[in-house]
């Protein structure tokens, strides 16, 4: 219902965080066109990565996690190990996110 209303309210930024769950719960049903990838019918991966560089780095460390998820599920741990590396330097950014600092 929220990712509903978000997206009537063309709320880009909103609309793409809500997805990035649905991204992982559709590559771990099968739903994907590869699985580990998010990409679907109604997501651009390659889209979503660069608008993600407009967005706070909290966004980035969600998706890189959600990504090391996929790809650790699929089986591709060199793909996971990537995501790790590009999600790591980024967690003491969520924290001062986390705490009202940034």
């Amino acid at each position: 219902m929220a990712f509903a209303l978000h997206r009537r309210r063309r709320s880009v930024f909103a609309t793409d965080m809500a997805n990035l769950q649905l991204c992982l719960i559709r590559t771990l049903r099968g739903l994907t066109t590869k699985f580990g990838s998010f990409e679907h019918a109604e997501f651009d991966e390659i889209g979503f990565e660069r608008r993600l560089e407009s967005y706070p780095p909290a966004a980035h460390w969600g998706y890189w996690v959600r990504k090391l998820q996929a790809h650790f599920f699929a089986g591709d741990f060199a793909s996971a190990i990537e995501a790790s590396l590009k999600a790591g330097p980024l967690a003491c950014d969520i924290t001062e996110f986390c705490a009202g600092r940034v």
